[in-house]
């Protein structure tokens, strides 16, 4: 079996893992956790449906005569 040198595949198509200094460098920028979780919210259209779903009926209760 051939050694796989780092950047490529070998015969069996595994890539060699990445350096340390690869592996620990930050790949983009670092978000909050509310930050994070509203950009995964707006990234589903169904979990947007629901919400849109949910603030609906929650405006129509509020509205309706008691």
């Amino acid at each position: 079996m051939s050694v796989c040198r780092a950047g490529g595949a070998d015969r069996t198509g595994f890539f060699a893992a990445p350096g340390k200094e690869e592996a620990e460098r930050i790949a983009g920028e670092s978000l909050s956790f509310w930050r994070d979780v509203f950009r995964r919210l707006r990234k589903n259209p169904v979990a947007m449906g629901a919400l849109v779903f949910l603030l609906v009926m929650t405006a129509l209760r509020s509205w309706r005569p008691s």
